[in-house]
């Protein structure tokens, strides 16, 4: 799993890798260690993480930021990965979380750069960043999943397309991405489940068995699972994401597909993953 060693190993999504990734490798190449900048420059370059969704539309002024000589007074790249993960726990550093904490960490040396560059917009794009995971299971789900998968949802260990996801279909090892990116468990795999479902799609069926697809005065699936899951008891035990993923490879023909997750989600244990079916079922 990708791991950058910052006070031991960091989690980081598949879209941050690649932004700190670029960082490095562009200041490495002036021949001097990374600052905030280069990781500025690494996050808009980026472009599938929520970061370079928000910074895009400023290209110019990250061009004009790369080939600028930034100043000695600048922070170090580590010093944005320490502080972003001070004020994350138990789930991946994302895109959003590195690029609020460039700015805050660069503060007005930052600032000075993006004025000497015309650039100040890529800062004030911080203000568009969506809401980032709170403290507590709620806060977290509505966080990662209040967008439903749109564009810039991020993945951990997605694998490319030439070469699947062992044992799972490709879209189900899209969702398990995307529920190991959110930090969660088999509520973040449900949640990513109903938010890529299609009507007629196996895995709706089983989440919300004879129901029509919802209509325009009606809440979209992703939503009531997402409201009935904020309702759950913080301390209602929830199953270990790999467990499910480990269960439905071992109890369904391989490739195992984003329904037979679902079955395994339920079937695995504990009392959260029915209860938060029975509950958006019974709104």
């Amino acid at each position: 799993m990708p791991s950058v060693n910052v006070r031991g190993p960091l989690r980081l999504t598949d879209q941050a890798l690649v932004a700190v990734v670029l960082a490095r490798a562009a200041a490495a190449a002036a021949g001097r260690g990374a600052t905030v900048a280069d990781l500025l420059v690494g996050l808009a370059e980026e472009p599938d993480g929520v970061a370079g969704r928000v910074l895009q539309g400023t290209e110019a002024a990250v061009v004009r930021l790369r080939t600028h000589p930034p100043s000695p007074r600048l922070p170090a790249l580590e010093i944005a990965l320490r502080w972003a993960a001070d004020d994350v726990a138990d789930r991946p550093l994302g895109t959003a979380d590195l690029l609020a904490a460039a700015v805050e960490v660069g503060g007005s040396e930052l600032a000075d750069l993006l004025a000497a560059v015309d650039g100040t917009e890529v800062a004030d794009r911080v203000d568009d960043l969506p809401p980032r995971p709170g403290p507590g299971r709620a806060a977290r789900l509505a966080a990662a999943w209040g967008d439903r998968l749109g564009p810039g949802a991020e993945t951990l260990g997605q694998r490319p397309p030439g070469d699947p996801e062992p044992h799972l279909t490709a879209a189900a090892g899209r969702v398990v991405a995307h529920a190991r990116a959110a930090g969660g468990g088999a509520l973040d795999l449900v949640l990513a489940v109903a938010a890529s479902a299609r009507p007629g799609d196996g895995a709706r069926d089983l989440l919300f068995p004879g129901e029509p697809p919802p209509g325009d005065d009606d809440l979209p699936d992703v939503d009531r699972l997402l409201i009935a899951a904020e309702r759950l008891a913080p301390d209602v035990p929830e199953p270990d994401l790999a467990a499910v993923v480990e269960a439905a490879i071992a109890t369904t023909r391989s490739p195992a597909s984003a329904a037979d997750l679902v079955r395994a989600a339920v079937l695995v244990g504990g009392p959260s993953v029915p209860a938060l079916l029975t509950a958006a079922r019974h709104p």
